[in-house]
């Protein structure tokens, strides 16, 4: 570090001194981020960054950005004020912060700030103005204020102590302090507004001294002391307001004056001095009001620097408050109006000559060729201003232009042969040669048209080893043999021919003697010894201009021999001689900062210094490196010129470009090789920035200071700004960064901040690093980063995923597990239902088979009591067994939610009281007290009085069944304002507790072994279902017999008064009728055998198809018809089926459940099809429910009846039904019509009649359409077509046939369009008499009697 600084300060020293060269002074002032140009004070903290106090506010800058520090009066986390006044980083790192209202204290950690208090704590706090802030060797603070010195002995409490408290007189002590300074001696030295004191310190303030202007000699110079500073040498140096320097002599305790001397070079700028600082490289810095002078203190010699306005490169203000240089040697210069200059460290002596129209220069900043003239002086030639030749001596310049015998101001190169002549090559102007004796110059070769053309350009001249003069132009190569200033051109080589007319970029001589000849179509190296002429072919660089990667600008031998080739866009390259080919070329992609390569030079480090068209280079040939440099560093410009590079004798370098020269001496030029830091200096969250103790929770300190953030999951845009804290030339920082966990590689970038969009939830780590000013990579720096995932995403909720996954097994097991038991259940119970309601059905086809027989042996023993009150008895039981089943039954439809009450208003006493009559026999039979006990009568309710009989029968059957003899069982009615109460009470043996719950639940019987159950559990059931389809309760309330007390039972039905309970189709007024009512006879229905007679008379009895799967029933039915009907039968419903096409029967009688083809199937295959839709059907079925009544109706059926069925009604039907189609077939016989609206029973025997008319009236002429052909068009056989023909019209076909022709006649006759016998014709009737005849049978009239009668009705 010391070896360093060392060397910095030897530069500075260099920059200053020795050779006249201004610094480079670069500004920061409110354009670039600055909050005021006024600088008072400046300091670098230990992290690196640079603070700047202005009088609004504090400033920190971290090369790339400041960042401002503002007073809140409401914060007290922020400054005191915002016109700052000094600052000072103490050996703890500790920011001090003074201001025009008090002193401040940094906190890095929260980026916050404290304020401190100067007075004693049990006083009112008051700010105080500071002035100055000094920490002594012993690690006191001091501060100097507006009204006395402080001192703080204990940092750890923050509380300064006024050092009138500690021995200093009070006329001192209060005295306002303006600068503080601790000597190698131990003394502390006070600059106050009325003199200089000088004291010790040890917890005390003792020997006070007072320095003060007397005029006597060796007196300080002015009683206001500005600034203090001890030397290397350990002098001490005074700035005070108005007397400009002060030097102290420690022996005789005098002062030595240096004071401002108009006229003289050698003095003090100014005597108003603010501030002095003591340079690493021992030179003294004093900042005037007047500007800034630099004391070489061992010559005690002064370098002045001024505001000059034609040096832009010049300090921009004079007024100077403080100096400061940072820990790289920079040097920090604030002003009054200009805000901060600076003078880097690491100089890049780059000096420049460029046009400028108030002071001498160059006559164009268009440099195009350079070379040394005689000693140490320069011909440059420029692109428009003519040529240049520099005095080094006198440093001026002396311009010639074609006003004179200059060819032109179109410089393009200037060469110096071996007798140092000057030659000149111009664009238009030819070739000129100075003229050494008048200093002038002339054209050569003027009679050579090639070279005076306008459109002429001159771009190369070259001498070789053996004295040929070559030129090379746009329009060829020319070679010469030279005799002082004479020309004389050579016969043309034969190995040079083919480049005659090439245009010539570039000519040079290698070490070898052999001749580079650069075209714009290739390169070219001729060997003098072999007469040899070799083209080479360049590899192609990055060339985003041109595809010729033959355009060649440069050619430069090094001090190896290596050839080195500047290419035309497309970057630099080598040619390899043991290869003889150019194979590694250097681009951009290498680090050259451009890849149009201008000019190309060697130093004596063997660097190659590289200009191109975007900066300058400094390339290592061994390590394969570019160093850049552009205008930051000093070049002129960035862009340089072809042909326009030079190197003189003593090592310095020249290279021209289009915003004038740049030279330098590359010993000069100095590398930064400072590793700077790079901290992280800000978070974003959604493009804004992030604060301390924020909502969001990010960061409980500065980032900096931060090692992890934590993000959530929706913090999802964010940016992490850091910095190189690499202040020279910071512009030329580069930085490179990468996130640990989603790119391996560094992203390098000219901006210092990541961003980052839609993280996925885990750690990353973000590692950054920054290539200072001349490209030296700092240590990596590293930010923890965390991204939390979404609550759905986190452990403890996958955890309690996997609890609700395992509870949803679990559950769903356990759902499947109980429903395949409610499903076991569920089908053990409709298994049961199943085999209750096909007993029933059973049942009721045998009662059937039990009553009817009964029915008819009733009929007939009518007279004999015995044997009819026998045969009554049968039919009894065989009435109860039927309700019974009736009940089963019900159960069935009310589970299945079928069971349909049809309500009327009832008197429920008169109901009540016709089942209790039922009972009484029962009662005196075991002896039991049975009453009825009601107080109103009648009362009217709504309910289904068949239904509600099954609930009370059932009830007090129960109450019988299960009280003993001598016993009690009482029904009792009472009623309140909206309902009835019906209860059942016994004092039977009870129900215990435990099966009240369970005792409406099916198939539910309490075990006791002491009394056997003989039902089946439904009862109860069922009640409970008829009480609530009536919207009613039902309620128990019962206690167990036990040897002390007898038990009890009371069931309780209560049910609504009136009909708002009940929806409108649940109800019935008593004028309407039931939906089903039942066949009234209107006369008695007699069975009459016919009796035997003598002569016997064939009569066609109608015919009837039974079906039914019950050989029994069929057998019945056929008995109890057979006397007065035709009977087929048919064991299942395809063979009856059957039958019925064949047979095509006047009536169908069919079950509805049979095997192969059940009863509603068959009956709507029947009615679908025209042979047999116009048979009547009648269902006989054990299926007595509504919905299958409505089944087998909607089915086409004509009759429902259920089993056991009345023989009576079943005969009734069927006669009635052959009645009523007897009925329609006369009607139609009769009135035949021809149109489809013909009186039938449906539309498709509309449509069947329709059809065969249709036919008929297409074949009317044809007398002979016969029967067959009828029964061919329509579709059916010969017996199919006259059966269902005579049902529906009791006419044969034949007739039929005759009726259609017959009527059409007599529409055709009331036309009168026609004669008679054409008519006939017309309508089959070839024998007129024929027709004739058979019209007077159909209508009464002969047809010519019908023609005569206007009146008839066709």
């Amino acid at each position: 570090m010391i070896n360093r600084i060392i060397l910095i300060s030897w530069l500075l020293l260099q920059q200053f001194g020795s050779n006249g060269q201004s610094p480079i002074f670069n500004h920061l002032m409110s354009k670039n981020g600055l909050s005021q140009n006024s600088i008072f004070a400046i300091t670098q903290d230990h992290t690196g960054f640079m603070w700047y106090g202005s009088r609004f506010g504090l400033n920190r800058y971290d090369g790339f950005q400041f960042r401002l520090y503002k007073s809140i009066a409401t914060n007290e986390q922020t400054l005191s004020d915002d016109y700052i006044t000094a600052l000072y980083t103490d050996s703890k790192g500790t920011l001090w912060i003074g201001t025009a209202n008090g002193l401040n204290r940094y906190n890095a950690k929260q980026n916050t700030f404290e304020r401190i208090f100067l007075n004693p704590p049990q006083k009112k706090a008051v700010y105080n103005g500071i002035k100055h802030i000094y920490e002594d060797k012993k690690g006191y603070l001091w501060v100097a204020t507006n009204y006395g010195l402080y001192v703080l002995l204990n940092k750890n409490n923050n509380q300064f102590s006024a050092t009138v408290n500690l021995g200093l007189t009070a006329n001192i002590a209060n005295d306002e302090i303006l600068s503080l300074a601790n000597d190698s001696d131990g003394y502390i030295w006070a600059g106050t507004n009325n003199g200089l004191i000088r004291f010790l310190f040890n917890k005390k303030i003792y020997g006070v001294k007072v320095f003060k202007k007397d005029n006597k000699l060796g007196c300080i110079s002015d009683n206001a002391v500005t600034s203090i500073v001890e030397d290397k040498q350990n002098r001490l140096w005074f700035g005070t307001e108005n007397g400009g320097l002060n030097l102290f002599n420690k022996i005789t305790e005098t002062f030595t004056h240096f004071v401002h001397i108009p006229g003289q070079t050698n003095t003090i700028v100014h005597n108003a001095i603010r501030k002095l600082m003591v340079a690493n490289n021992g030179a003294l810095w004093v900042g005037t009001q007047e500007g800034l002078s630099v004391l070489n203190i061992d010559s005690k010699s002064f370098t002045n620097y001024q505001h000059k306005k034609t040096n832009a490169n010049s300090l921009n203000q004079n007024s100077i408050y403080s100096i400061y240089e940072d820990s790289n040697g920079s040097i920090w210069i604030g002003t009054y109006y200009g805000g901060v200059n600076v003078i880097y460290a690491n100089p890049t002596n780059f000096k420049n000559w460029q046009y400028n129209e108030n002071i001498s220069g160059l006559s164009h900043n268009v440099v195009s060729s350079i070379i040394q003239a005689d000693g140490n002086n320069f011909w440059i030639g420029t692109e428009g201003g003519g040529l240049n030749y520099y005095d080094w001596n006198t440093k001026k310049f002396k311009v010639y232009n074609q006003h004179g015998e200059l060819g032109s101001n179109l410089i393009k190169v200037i060469y110096k042969d071996k007798d140092k002549n000057v030659w000149i090559g111009t664009h238009g102007g030819g070739l000129n040669i100075l003229d050494k004796n008048s200093g002038t110059f002339k054209r050569v070769l003027s009679d050579k048209n090639e070279f005076n053309s306008r459109r002429a350009e001159i771009v190369a001249i070259l001498e070789d080893n053996d004295g040929l003069f070559w030129v090379g132009s746009q329009t060829g190569l020319n070679l010469f043999n030279r005799t002082a200033s004479t020309l004389t051109p050579v016969a043309n080589i034969r190995a040079l021919k083919s480049l005659v007319h090439k245009n010539i970029k570039v000519l040079f001589e290698d070490s070898n003697k052999n001749i580079w000849i650069a075209t714009t179509t290739g390169l070219y190296r001729y060997i003098k010894s072999e007469q040899k002429l070799v083209k080479f072919d360049l590899p192609k660089g990055s060339n985003s201009v041109s595809n010729n990667s033959n355009y060649i600008n440069c050619i430069q031998e090094d001090s190896r021999g290596n050839i080195w080739i500047g290419l035309y866009y497309g970057g630099l390259t080598h040619f390899n001689s043991q290869t003889n080919s150019f194979s590694t070329i250097y681009t951009t992609r290498e680090g050259l900062s451009n890849n149009n390569v201008l000019g190309i030079l060697e130093d004596t480090k063997q660097f190659l210094w590289i200009s191109t068209s975007n900066g300058l280079n400094k390339f290592d040939p061994d390590l394969k490196t570019f160093q850049n440099y552009n205008i930051s560093d000093g070049l002129a410009g960035d862009e340089f010129n072809y042909n326009s590079s030079f190197v003189n004798k003593s090592g310095e370098m020249f290279f021209g470009g289009y915003n004038g020269l740049t030279f330098f001496s590359p010993n000069e030029i100095s590398t930064n090789t400072t590793k700077a830091p790079i901290v992280f200096t800000r978070l974003r969250l959604f493009g804004t920035a992030v604060k301390i103790n924020d909502d969001n929770n990010l960061l409980k300190q500065d980032i900096g200071n931060t090692e992890k953030i934590l993000f959530k999951y929706d913090q999802n845009i964010f940016t992490i700004e850091f910095a190189l804290l690499n202040y020279i030339k910071s512009t030329k920082n580069k930085y490179a960064y990468r996130l640990e966990g989603i790119n391996d590689q560094w992203i390098e970038t000219d901006i210092p901040s990541a961003t980052y969009t839609n993280l996925p939830a885990g750690k990353y780590t973000l590692w950054v690093k920054g290539a200072n000013n001349d490209g030296i990579w700092s240590k990596v720096n590293h930010i923890k980063i965390e991204i939390l995932p979404p609550f759905w995403k986190t452990w403890w909720a996958f955890c309690i995923y996997i609890l609700i996954v395992a509870a949803v097994i679990f559950f769903v097991t356990r759902f499947f597990y109980l429903r395949e038991l409610l499903l076991k259940d569920e089908e053990l119970h409709q298994v049961k239902l199943n085999f209750f309601t096909n007993v029933s059905h059973e049942i009721r086809t045998h009662l059937t088979l039990i009553m009817a027989p009964i029915d008819k042996l009733m009929e007939e023993h009518k007279g004999n009591n015995g044997i009819h009150k026998q045969l009554y008895l049968i039919k009894s039981n065989a009435d109860r067994l039927l309700r019974l089943v009736s009940e089963l039954l019900d159960f069935r439809k009310a589970e299945t939610k079928n069971l349909k009450l049809h309500m009327q208003g009832y008197d429920i006493i008169e109901f009540l009281d016709d089942i209790f009559k039922s009972f009484e026999h029962l009662a005196q039979q075991k002896n039991i007290t049975f009453n009825f006990i009601h107080n109103r009568n009648p009362l009217i309710v709504y309910f289904d009085k068949t239904q509600l009989e099954k609930v009370f029968f059932n009830l007090i059957s129960n109450a019988f069944k299960f009280t003993s003899n001598g016993q009690s069982i009482t029904l009792k009615v009472e009623t309140t304002k909206e309902k009835v109460n019906i209860s059942i009470s016994d004092t039977g043996r009870g129900i215990a507790a435990e099966h009240l719950e369970q005792l409406f639940s099916n198939f539910f019987q309490v075990d006791d072994k002491h009394i056997q159950n003989t039902g089946y559990g439904i009862g109860l059931a069922l009640t409970k279902a008829i009480v609530e389809l009536h919207h009613g309760q039902i309620n128990i309330d019962s206690e167990l017999a036990d040897n002390n007390n007898p038990g009890y039972s009371i069931f309780t039905v209560s049910l609504w008064l009136g009909t708002k309970h009940l929806k409108p189709k649940e109800y019935q007024t008593q004028s309407e009728t039931t939906a089903l009512t039942p066949i009234t006879l209107k006369e008695p229905v007699q069975i009459i055998n016919p009796a035997p007679t003598t002569s016997v008379v064939k009569v066609v009895k109608p015919s009837v198809l039974v079906i039914d799967d019950n050989a029994d029933i069929r057998l019945i039915i056929q008995e109890y018809l057979a006397a007065n009907y035709q009977v087929y039968l048919a064991k299942n419903g395809l063979e009856g089926w059957n039958k019925a096409i064949d047979e095509i029967p006047d009536l169908i009688i069919s079950d509805v459940m049979m095997p192969q083809l059940d009863g509603v199937t068959l009956c709507n295959r029947l009615k679908t099809d025209e042979r047999t839709s116009h048979i009547p059907v009648i269902l006989l079925t054990a299926k007595s429910t509504e919905d299958d009544q409505i089944s087998g109706l909607a089915g086409g059926a004509d009759v429902y009846i259920s089993k056991p069925f009345s023989n009576k009604i079943l005969q009734l039907q069927v006669r009635n039904l052959l009645n009523a189609r007897e009925a329609m077939r006369k009607k139609f016989s009769k009135t035949l019509l021809f149109e489809p609206q013909a009186p039938v029973t449906n539309s498709l025997d509309e449509k069947f009649l329709a059809k065969l008319i249709n036919i008929i009236e297409n074949h009317m002429e044809d007398e002979n359409l016969s029967v067959e052909m009828l029964s061919e068009k329509i579709g059916m056989s010969q017996s199919v077509l006259y059966k269902k023909l005579k049902a529906l019209t009791n006419l044969s076909i034949h007739e039929f046939s005759k009726s259609v022709r017959l009527k059409k006649a007599a529409q055709l006759l009331k036309q009168k369009q026609y004669a008679i016998y054409e008519i006939g014709y017309m309508v089959g009737f070839s024998d007129r008499k024929y027709f004739s005849r058979e019209f007077k049978k159909q209508f009464g009239q002969t047809p010519s009697e019908y023609l005569g009668n206007d009146n008839i009705d066709g």
